[in-house]
């Protein structure tokens, strides 16, 4: 990459009202900007992008399969996000988070009943064994379930394996204790998200106020409720992968320093036999996002919540990524703002894919984003 440096203009820096230093304002117009990659797609579908980086000492392997929450049966809405969680169950190892220490020569000692106690509940808790992963998570929108694991790169095809295994239906390796304690842990997960204050149900009643009756988006958001994720059962999940988890709805991303034809060789090995399915679709009935606004009485909350939401495009879109650096300018941003009465709970104007903006500054949020000048310096968030 060689940049051309065009010298635009000059300005002085005029301190304590004296012109005594002046600078050039240097301007680099970048003429070519490449990462080379090896980016091809398989005869089943699978989208394979290599990105090779001997900069860095690790690989990250990334699996996004084009499924999320949109695409859960309307019974059993949290589905996709916990198959997420199932999926990080496969080929679990697991030790007792304390082994037991070896008995000292001599006389058996007192029993006591706490410390006895307190044993046999180290015995019973296990821990899983990591034996090649320096970092993993995974994610479930309402459009895609995302999978991405860090690792040294001997253990690349141990990555690649375990991705392997978790495409298609992998119900067979998870048993019923495993199932019914994630599906527990999902549940866990919605009341620490969503019921433990009072405003944290905002995502929640955003979905399900906005989106209309038989829209995908609808009720419940991602996680789902209680009733819904407890009714799913091994079936359910058997089915969703079938039809959702094949090469035909995955991106496979792997950026390290790899040797591009030594990992495209590992992909082909480990996937090129996996069937061609058709890609999973979602039917949106058609609707048009009005403007609107709603009061929402949330009782014991003692304070109150400003979400305003507006029409964007798909992900990836420009108004997207415009939105992403406005957010970025700072004058406005996502996380959870709470406000004093008696300025009121207020749901403006979402969308298919709403941004949610939330902030102290009411009256400011709401002329920014009808502004055709948004301001370019604001508070910062606290």
């Amino acid at each position: 990459m060689h940049p051309r440096r065009l010298c635009r203009s000059a300005i002085a820096l005029c301190l304590f009202g004296t012109l005594s230093t002046c600078a050039t304002l240097k301007v680099y117009r970048i003429r070519k900007l490449t990462f080379p990659n090896k980016a091809v797609k398989l005869h089943n579908g699978l989208r394979v992008v290599i990105q090779p980086d001997a900069d860095v000492p690790y690989v990250m392997a990334l699996m996004r399969y084009d499924v999320g929450a949109a695409n859960d049966p309307p019974p059993k809405k949290g589905l996709a996000h916990l198959v997420e969680h199932l999926a990080f169950r496969l080929g679990d190892e697991l030790i007792a988070a304390q082994q037991p220490a070896a008995a000292a020569p001599g006389p058996a000692p007192a029993s006591d009943p706490a410390a006895d106690e307190a044993s046999a509940k180290a015995e019973a808790a296990n821990v899983r064994i990591l034996k090649y992963i320096v970092g993993e998570n995974a994610y479930t929108t309402t459009d895609e379930t995302v999978y991405w694991k860090r690792t040294v790169p001997a253990h690349l095809w141990d990555v690649l394996q375990a991705y392997a295994d978790q495409m298609g239906d992998f119900t067979n390796a998870i048993s019923d204790g495993v199932f019914k304690t994630e599906r527990e842990v999902v549940r866990n997960e919605r009341r620490s998200r969503y019921e433990g204050h009072p405003l944290d149900r905002v995502t929640l009643d955003l979905y399900d106020r906005f989106y209309p009756p038989g829209h995908p988006y609808q009720g419940h958001a991602v996680i789902g409720s209680h009733e819904s994720i407890a009714a799913i059962e091994r079936a359910d999940v058997a089915e969703f992968l079938a039809d959702h988890y094949h090469a035909g709805n995955a991106t496979l991303a792997i950026v390290g320093p790899v040797d591009a034809e030594e990992t495209l060789a590992m992909v082909l090995k480990l996937f090129g036999r996996k069937p061609k399915r058709e890609l999973s679709t979602v039917e949106v009935p058609p609707w048009q996002p009005t403007n609107r606004k709603e009061t929402i009485v949330v009782p014991n909350a003692g304070e109150t919540m400003v979400t305003v939401a507006w029409p964007l495009g798909p992900e990836f879109s420009t108004d997207v990524e415009a939105m992403r650096i406005l957010r970025d300018r700072g004058w406005f941003w996502y996380r959870s703002r709470y406000t004093r009465p008696p300025c009121p709970t207020e749901f403006a104007a979402a969308s298919p894919k709403p941004a949610i903006c939330r902030s102290r500054s009411c009256k400011r949020i709401l002329s920014a984003a009808n502004s055709p000048n948004p301001p370019t310096n604001t508070e910062s968030p606290a």
